[in-house]
């Protein structure tokens, strides 16, 4: 939703700002107001609002020195004056500094949606050309990296995030999924209408990834996708495209719906970490969704990720490594079933020597006299 930041020193006039116009029915969230310009330019600062509603003249920073402020710091951002009847010498000063429109005080409500409705025109398809450049860049940078590209690139992603990318084969053109992945994924570099080449930007954290990708993905079956590794480097994104294509490839190669993440060292790292704790607390009541929880890995790729590096699903191989351990003790010790149960993790002994005969064909007893 399109943000908006009020500023007037008069209590009365952003009360009534603030409260008696229907901003959210306009499709506006209003960040807050602000008493004077030195005020408002922290809060931009720290929210960098789309439009700014602002009064000409208040005490300390006013309305003219916080646009001129702004106006190299943030130059998307849409400002609107608020003026009286006495201030047109003012006026023509802010609309030399960019002002996109001048409102006289007490605000027409009728007035005020008809400037509103212009300006978000005005923000929608600055944001349409803003992302059709970016798209030409990023293919740019894609096949072939230069440094003035990636330097371009830099500027409109100046803190650098987290990127990713999703390659999805739609098998067919639809314009509905490409639109609704598009906007959820915020750029799509394919020129291939069949198919969804996403950059990924919008990433709080890269060790929430794959859930993201849950999220991005959970309507696409039964199609087939790859996914990258994660990175904040611009100069990444040639490596990060060709691992979401060989991701796909693997999918492909599986014959099956569904998506492959390409295997970063990190992910690698986190389930062989798994699997240690594991080997060392088979007497523990093991839950794999709580394992993915810790590592911050969704379970469904947390069960992918494990059955790749062990060769087994999540509860074959605990099963195993405790029946491995239980055959040790009845080996080399005299302890009871029951007791030897409880020490590789089963509370009921009578599932623990079910569990037993279907895996080892025989007992407990039965395996005890064997080895004897």
């Amino acid at each position: 939703m399109t943000t908006l930041l009020i500023v007037d020193d008069e209590w009365l006039i952003r009360e009534g700002l603030l409260k008696t116009i229907p901003w959210s029915e306009w499709g506006i969230n209003v960040l807050g107001a602000a008493s004077n310009g030195k005020e408002a330019a922290s809060l931009i600062a720290l929210h960098e609002p789309d439009i700014l509603l602002t009064d000409i003249r208040m005490p300390g920073m006013d309305g003219l020195a916080l646009m001129e402020h702004c106006s190299e710091r943030y130059p998307d951002m849409k400002s609107i004056i608020l003026t009286g009847h006495n201030e047109f010498e003012y006026a023509q000063k802010a609309l030399k500094l960019g002002a996109r429109d001048l409102l006289l005080k007490p605000t027409d409500e009728n007035e005020l949606q008809s400037t509103m409705e212009k300006i978000l025109g005005e923000l929608e398809t600055d944001r349409s050309e803003k992302k059709d450049i970016i798209s030409l860049l990023a293919r740019e940078v894609v096949s072939h990296p230069t440094a003035e590209n990636i330097a371009r690139l830099n500027d409109y992603f100046s803190p650098s995030p987290p990127f990713g990318f999703v390659i999805v084969d739609l098998k067919e053109s639809c314009e509905e999924v490409t639109d609704h992945y598009t906007d959820f994924a915020h750029l799509n570099i394919s020129a291939d209408p069949t198919k969804l080449e996403l950059l990924i930007y919008n990433i709080t954290d890269s060790r929430s990834w794959p859930q993201h990708i849950e999220s991005l993905l959970s309507t696409l079956k039964p199609q087939t996708a790859g996914v990258s590794s994660v990175s904040s480097l611009i100069t990444d994104w040639s490596r990060l495209y060709e691992e979401a294509k060989w991701a796909i490839e693997q999918t492909d190669l599986a014959n099956e719906s569904g998506y492959t993440l390409y295997q970063s060292t990190q992910f690698t790292v986190d389930i062989t970490k798994a699997v240690h704790y594991i080997d060392a607390n088979i007497n523990l009541q093991l839950n794999q969704a709580e394992l993915a929880d810790f590592f911050h890995i969704s379970t469904s790729q947390f069960s992918k990720l494990f059955k790749q590096l062990t060769g087994k699903n999540f509860v074959d191989y605990i099963t195993d490594k405790r029946l491995t351990e239980a055959k040790r003790l009845l080996r080399e010790t005299s302890l009871k079933t029951y007791e030897i149960a409880e020490k590789v993790g089963y509370t009921d002994s009578r599932y623990f020597s079910q569990t037993f005969k279907k895996k080892c064909g025989v007992t407990p007893k039965e395996y005890r006299k064997q080895e004897d």
